[in-house]
């Protein structure tokens, strides 16, 4: 449509296919959210002002009622309403818009830009087109008094505008490789933190055979078996104490399970720990109790908590488990893991869900801990909507409680 239609027309335009223009928007600069701040497509507004010869330049995005700035220059940007806006004719067609001077104009010459601060007399904007053909927004240039374009400016201008769109989608594709990696870190996180503990078992059930025969090629067997463990569990706390490893992204696969039978899996994995501390256990489960959640998850959760009883507990201590489902007040599964252990001062359990390296202890025996399976733990249990109680003192024990919601 041209510049005259405009001016007959006496109303704001809307493309037929604003739906999906705002959509294709969206890809750079998700709904709710300002454009992060990004140089180099401020340089560009700069190169505009300079081979353009105006004092300020835009590059403006549009949305369903509003118009933002992604990056400006000769004056501080903002918000505005979309109506109120030049930019919203510049994105109707594939060309340059050009108002030569808009006090001139019976349509612009009362436009709150012109009668403002701004003082705008002069406005050329051409639209910032994305891949899939949607004029997302516009470069665009403004001077105070009335002005025009040469050739070779539009020309310029229209290069400009398409150096902005690359620049745009060069972010969006950092910021989606960001977030893939972002995945796969988690990935590497939780991987590595679920093979440590039945490493550790492995480590321990050999360490605990090898104490137990006297026939000396099996001591060697066992021995051997413990070496190549240790060396695991090795490689697993490096990366886990590895700071890029700390995201806290996950994915959450609720189902019903039986949980009683989830949980045994995982006390008997960790038995060997507790028989090598000549600890007891004492476990209190119903024979069976179906629940919906996720059951790795849980698996953390459990093993995590149990671990942690037995670490910080001394030799000849005591670990309990008790798990029972609660209707009193709406279903629930509850967990407690209670230890005879060393406890914990008010400041350790202050930042006992931090992750930092510097609340990390050792065990009673020296055994090694990563810092993040509370932080783990934390997490899994607020995806399931639930809480984790703790209630500990120095020389007294600890207390876990873990309530999850149906």
């Amino acid at each position: 449509m041209s510049n005259s239609s405009w001016l007959e027309s006496q109303a704001p335009p809307v493309p037929e296919d604003d739906e999906e223009r705002v959509r294709a928007l969206r890809r750079y600069v998700p709904q709710g959210e300002l454009p992060l701040h990004d140089q180099a497509i401020e340089n560009l507004t700069r190169l505009a002002s300079e081979f353009c010869n105006v004092p300020i330049v835009f590059v403006n995005l549009i949305e369903e009622n509003e118009m933002f700035q992604q990056a400006c220059f000769g004056q501080e940007g903002g918000t505005v309403k979309r109506t109120d806006s030049f930019c919203q004719f510049t994105i109707m067609q594939d060309d340059i818009f050009e108002v030569r001077d808009a006090h001139a104009d019976s349509f612009f010459r009362n436009n709150p830009f012109v009668t403002g601060d701004t003082q705008l007399r002069y406005y050329a904007g051409t639209p910032l087109k994305s891949p899939d053909g949607y004029n997302i927004g516009s470069l665009c240039l403004v001077d105070r008094q009335p002005n025009a374009l040469t050739l070779s400016q539009k020309r310029a201008l229209r290069t400009l505008a398409d150096e902005v769109v690359s620049r745009m989608e060069l972010n969006m594709l950092n910021k989606k490789l960001y977030e893939e990696n972002k995945a796969k870190d988690e990935l590497m996180r939780i991987v590595s933190h679920d093979m440590r503990n039945p490493l550790m078992g492995i480590v321990g059930f050999a360490e605990y055979l090898y104490q137990e025969t006297a026939d000396e090629e099996k001591k060697e067997i066992y021995g051997i078996m413990e070496d190549a463990g240790k060396h695991m569990l090795g490689i697993v706390n490096v990366m886990l104490n590895s700071d890029y490893l700390r995201n806290e992204t996950f994915a959450l696969n609720r189902k019903e399970v039986d949980v009683v039978a989830e949980t045994h899996d995982v006390i008997v994995l960790h038995k060997s720990f507790a028989l090598l501390k000549e600890q007891e256990i004492q476990i209190d489960m119903p024979d069976k109790l179906v629940f919906k959640l996720d059951p790795e998850r849980w698996k953390h959760i459990t093993g995590n908590l149990l671990s942690n009883a037995i670490k910080f507990t001394p030799r000849k201590g005591r670990v309990s488990l008790s798990l029972k489902r609660d209707d009193s007040n709406g279903r629930s599964l509850t967990l407690r893991v209670r230890d005879s252990g060393v406890g914990m001062t008010d400041e350790q359990i202050k930042g006992l869900y931090s992750g930092d390296k510097s609340h990390h202890r050792r065990g009673t025996e020296g055994e090694e801990t990563s810092g993040l399976g509370m932080l783990l733990i934390k997490k899994s249990v607020e995806l399931h909507r639930g809480k984790v109680h703790v209630e500990s003192a120095p020389g007294k024990g600890t207390i876990f409680k873990v309530e999850i919601p149906e």
